[in-house]
């Protein structure tokens, strides 16, 4: 892979001026803060697979049977992909390609592929990113589609889920296309999609909502949830540098208990005027991309289910000086009843599976 010439096209792209976090994941931009709350279309917190099991137990025995692994079969790319090792570059990073359009002067950025509601969204290269840098991106609204269970909220099949991503971006993110105002002929339309009407929301499920987003201010009073106990989440990123030293997780002494991607965090003091638990760098993806960032609550040493918001309080070095930083998570999260062990974490990274609207950066 390294040595395809495509490949060492885009290595050896001359890197100027890259813009700040470039190589980062992008979780959520200003236009998603300012224009929206609490709306991202799909809850797809759980990966968003909505495979038949018994299909993905045979499919999955098929890979082993061929030496694959199941996690991660891919070996080539599609067939139906030519690559031009001339003219053509193949990148994963953000600076790479930043690089590759400043270097041949590209102003007009098309994004097409999977997935509408993650990678094609919030890649290092994706259309956050380049909407965030002022490029004229669009995205091929039918040559894309999203991880989405219609299990979830809102409960709708699949298709419209998708339906549902491509609307918020052309939203709030950046505006669509269809493939033939390039190719010509009909836009492409997936077999499997045998509904009459679209761009209508219809469900026929009566599921209940599992999460519920509530704004957590100075405080916020929960409406009762049916238990003792609350799981809150959301998703928190900690730039390079950020924990260099140990972060404290400050949260009100009602909070019973903190994780992050589901390993515990460490107890470092306890009184009563609050709790303070350590993040360390090791617990996070390291890579600078999104965490989750889980805390329990037991609603019955509350005053009327009121919550006060933790606070992520941290240093940074700047020159030869540690600078004090301190975030006040009192904003948008995601709220369950119970305490369940299963509610700490989520099937992938935070990157993939959370929304926009429970987003923090340190």
């Amino acid at each position: 892979y390294e040595q395809n010439p495509a490949r060492m096209r885009a290595v050896s792209a001359p890197k100027v001026d890259l813009p700040k976090d470039i190589a980062s994941w992008c979780s959520r931009i200003p236009s998603e803060v300012t224009s929206l709350e609490g709306q991202y279309p799909v809850d797809q917190s759980d990966g968003g697979e909505d495979d038949d099991p018994e299909e993905h137990k045979q499919w999955a025995a098929k890979l082993v049977a061929l030496g694959r692994n199941p996690g991660m079969p891919w070996k080539a790319q599609s067939p139906g992909i030519e690559i031009d090792t001339e003219k053509d570059y193949i990148s994963d990073r953000g600076d790479e390609v930043w690089s590759i359009l400043k270097d041949r002067k590209i102003e007009h950025v098309i994004l097409m592929g999977v997935h509408t509601n993650m990678c094609v969204l919030g890649r290092p290269f994706g259309l956050r990113q380049m909407a965030a840098q002022k490029m004229d991106v669009v995205l091929v609204r039918d040559l894309t589609d999203c991880m989405y269970n219609p299990k979830r909220r809102p409960f709708v099949d699949h298709f419209t889920g998708n339906d549902l991503v491509v609307s918020y971006v052309e939203r709030f993110v950046c505006p669509s296309i269809t493939s033939d105002q390039i190719l010509g002929g009909e836009p492409l339309r997936f077999a499997g999609d045998k509904r009459q009407m679209r761009d209508a929301i219809t469900s026929t499920v009566s599921e209940p909502i599992e999460w519920k987003i509530h704004h957590v201010g100075k405080s916020a009073v929960l409406s009762p949830l049916g238990d003792t106990n609350a799981t809150m989440r959301c998703a928190i990123r900690f730039p390079i540098g950020t924990l260099d030293e140990p972060a404290i997780l400050a949260v009100q002494p009602q909070m019973t208990g903190a994780w992050l991607n589901g390993k515990p965090l460490e107890l470092r003091s306890s009184d009563e005027s609050g709790k303070e638990y350590l993040i360390t760098e090791d617990l996070t993806f390291g890579n600078d991309d999104a965490n989750l960032l889980v805390v329990q609550v037991d609603l019955s040493r509350t005053t009327n289910n009121q919550v006060i918001p933790p606070t992520v309080k941290s240093r940074v070095k700047a020159q030869t000086k540690s600078q004090p930083i301190s975030l006040k998570l009192d904003g948008n999260w995601e709220i369950k009843s119970g305490a369940d062990e299963a509610a700490r974490n989520i099937p992938l990274p935070a990157k993939f599976g959370m929304s926009p609207d429970v987003f923090y950066s340190l």
